[in-house]
């Protein structure tokens, strides 16, 4: 299988997948379908980890492309963004995401949507979208289950970003470590894994979702619905065009 947006490696029973969108991963709506592909092509029986990380200058990714936002691609896009987290849901391989330098819009939802997180010191999170006058269906499906109500309305409201020692102590990541650590401890944790069954870890993964939230798939499509409709608006296509034209946004409401 053949990608132009990310880069897929394989090691026995170990996946890693690298943005590869110069110069700060900025994702497409290609981006995110081969993202959603590469997924489900990885997630074989024997398969007990997925890395997925940022390519190029410590960047993990700045987000889901402007453009992709206005006009007729918005719903295209929004609807292949609910059905990326959706795969990453189901596919019973265990996904880490090593984070080196910020994670912000998508690339911050990302990170919130695999099992696992490792930080260097040097991560930064965020959700700006609140600034374009637009908004994050899948954090507003996913934040509150794990950092709690308060704290996602924070994040999502203010738009502002916030460090990784920040986002372990919420609950966002689990693990922060210094800049020059954050392989070896990405490997710790793989290795962890490694050592596991595929198929009792494809189970536990499966067992952890259904119970914990079982209203998940529900949750991401009504937000997703949402991320269509608030984005669609007048105010909402304003302040994307308004980034993309590089002025302030002039508001009607």
């Amino acid at each position: 299988m053949t990608y132009e947006d990310i880069r897929v490696s394989e090691e026995d029973h170990l996946a890693t997948i690298t943005l590869d969108i110069p110069p700060v991963n900025v994702l497409s709506h290609r981006s995110i379908e081969e993202l959603q592909r590469a997924f489900e092509a990885l997630d074989e029986p024997d398969r007990r980890a997925i890395v997925v990380t940022g390519g190029g200058e410590k960047m993990f990714s700045g987000g889901v492309e402007v453009e992709d936002h206005i006009g007729e691609q918005l719903p295209i896009m929004m609807e292949a963004f609910g059905d990326l987290f959706e795969t990453m849901r189901s596919i019973e391989t265990p996904t880490v995401a090593k984070v080196e330098g910020p994670a912000l819009g998508g690339g911050c939802e990302v990170v919130a949507g695999c099992d696992l997180a490792i930080a260097s010191e040097e991560a930064r999170f965020g959700q700006p979208e609140m600034n374009l006058g637009t908004f994050p269906p899948i954090a507003a499906a996913l934040f509150p289950r794990m950092v709690g109500e308060k704290r996602a309305f924070e994040i999502i409201f203010t738009g502002e970003q916030f460090g990784a020692t920040e986002a372990e102590a919420m609950g966002l990541i689990n693990r922060v470590v210094p800049p020059n650590e954050v392989d070896s401890a990405t490997e710790d944790v793989v290795d962890t894994l490694l050592s596991k069954s595929g198929l009792v870890l494809g189970m536990a993964k499966r067992a952890f979702y259904e119970t914990a939230a079982a209203d998940r798939d529900e949750a991401i499509a009504t937000a997703t619905d949402y991320g269509i409709e608030i984005t669609d608006t007048a105010d909402g296509q304003e302040g994307l065009t308004a980034f993309v034209e590089d002025r302030e946004p002039e508001w009607q409401y």
